[in-house]
């Protein structure tokens, strides 16, 4: 006979299921259907992953590795589906570690609230090195907190594994480290930890973990922290230390407006309940919620760095914890009502919204300038015809654009190596010999009406410094490719194609 406590959880476990699958069917199905093309950091991960390298030029390989397995399982469905599984398993952390915080209905409000994050929403069919840390950073809040009150070894273990899995995932999770650290030195169950075995064998599981990866790094020169430091660091202007990180809060309080929104019946209830939490708690709840974005504005404020929108991604899965302990409120059949309303106007309204406009935009602009547009499966089909209509041998090489290389090796069925860029330093796989024995196809992006996404070269002509690099390759001309959308008819986009024949 189940208490009704237990009756009560069991209750809340039902619904929090039936939310999950409701997320995952939606978030899945409706991108699949309407994207005329896979994101281009997904199709990036997945032409990366096909190489099977420690590393590459931008990223750890985690992110390329599992994009590659899920697209080989599934295709473009299952990329997508892997995109939304990442998310439910977030979904998955959080509920489990709400339950040690609240009752189970408050700890279910914890995890729905989060549907209105617009990371776990509208950029979450983007899958890419950002995106797996949202599932990573969420099971390590919820394995650190048991690590610390336990102090068990094999949790300790798992907590190192996953520590692992962040770093080859991203190097941006050093800023979730930050917290934790300030968590083991300023909690007594965190100084507890450094006279305990588990913690110091966690640590030496993660160093194996990332110990290949890092070897192989420092062989290439750290191409990883080169393009972090790039991309994010800017001393142009000494405003950059006050106006960037402004920008960014201005920006994130924006992506998580929409939890405030839906929780907001719960913030105005008259009566709040009585959640009692001790000290250690409460410091966990708000230094992981909030943690990792403080460090980040302060690391911003210190050195005058930006991170895009992207990269925030991970941040606020343990958001809605805190609106539900700020707010304690004594849930009613009229709160509850209107949260299930709000939700259902936040989900149904992002998800029509976001994905209507993709579909009607070029009806409407005439310029379907889009990446959800991009031919990129014309494109593949087109350069690996060619190929065969030259040869009777399968398309070894593709070298051009970043991003077209990209799609081509996805979609083409020859699954060609790209040279991406035409350069060795993002494509450290390459072997420009084998390359010039077999021949390749070069592609690039020809005069186009639309400002086509990425795009270095803009010419009808087959690039200089290419022709003087590969004076053997042969001109073909450009090549007109129908916009990816279901109706209308727009100008096309127009790809420079030219052959390198093999060796004889």
């Amino acid at each position: 006979m189940l208490t009704q406590d237990q009756a009560l959880t069991q209750k809340c476990t039902k619904y929090f299921i039936i939310f999950c699958f409701v997320h995952i069917l939606f978030w899945t199905v409706v991108p699949y259907v309407t994207l005329g093309a896979l994101p281009f950091d997904t199709a990036e991960s997945i032409a990366w992953g096909n190489q099977w390298m420690l590393g590459y030029n931008k990223h750890p390989p985690l992110a390329a590795w599992v994009t590659t397995i899920a697209f080989n399982l599934g295709g473009d469905f299952g990329v997508y589906l892997l995109a939304q599984l990442a998310i439910i398993i977030c979904f998955i952390a959080i509920w489990r570690l709400s339950l040690r915080y609240f009752s189970a209905p408050l700890a279910l409000l914890s995890v729905v609230l989060l549907e209105g994050n617009l990371s776990f929403t509208l950029v979450s069919p983007n899958f890419n090195p950002t995106a797996i840390m949202v599932p990573l950073w969420a099971l390590m809040f919820l394995t650190f907190y048991h690590a610390l009150k336990s102090q068990k070894i094999s949790t300790w273990l798992w907590l190192g594994f996953l520590a692992g899995l962040n770093v080859l995932a991203k190097y941006q999770v050093v800023i979730l480290f930050v917290p934790m650290l300030f968590i083991m030195l300023y909690t007594t169950e965190g100084r507890i930890s450094f006279r305990k075995l588990g913690m110091y064998l966690g640590l030496l599981l993660s160093v194996i973990v990332v110990a290949p990866h890092f070897i192989y790094s420092y062989t290439q020169g750290f191409p990883e922290i080169h393009y972090a430091m790039g991309s994010t660091f800017d001393r142009d202007s000494f405003m950059n230390h006050f106006l960037k990180p402004l920008n960014m809060t201005i920006n994130q309080l924006g992506t998580i407006a929409g939890i405030l929104v839906i929780g907001l019946p719960l913030m105005l209830a008259k009566t709040r309940a009585k959640v009692e939490l001790a000290s250690f708690d409460r410091t966990y709840l708000f230094v992981m919620a909030l943690g990792p974005f403080v460090a980040t504005i302060l690391l911003s404020a210190i050195s005058g760095s930006n991170l895009g929108n992207n990269w925030f991604v991970p941040y606020f899965s343990m958001l809605g914890m805190v609106v539900i302990y700020l707010s304690r409120p004594v849930l009613t059949r009229k709160n509850v009502r209107a949260v299930c309303i709000l939700l259902c106007i936040a989900f149904f309204g992002l998800l029509i919204g976001r994905f209507g406009a993709v579909a009607s935009q070029p009806y409407f602009t005439q310029n379907p300038s889009s990446k959800a547009y991009f031919p990129g499966k014309a494109i593949s089909l087109k350069a690996t015809d060619i190929w065969h209509q030259h040869y009777h041998d399968k398309l070894s090489y593709v070298a051009g654009d970043h991003y077209i290389t990209a799609f081509i090796n996805v979609d083409s069925r020859d699954h060609p190596v790209p040279l991406m860029g035409w350069l060795e330093s993002e494509s450290p796989w390459i072997n420009m010999k084998e390359m010039r024995r077999k021949g390749a196809m070069f592609v690039w992006y020809a005069k186009n009406k639309y400002n086509v996404m990425f795009s270095d070269v803009n010419s009808d002509k087959m690039p200089e410094k290419v022709q003087k690099e590969f004076p053997r390759a042969e001109y073909l001309g450009v090549y007109d490719f129908k916009i990816a959308v279901l109706f209308g008819n727009y100008a096309p986009i127009r790809i420079g194609m030219a052959i390198l024949p093999p060796e004889k």
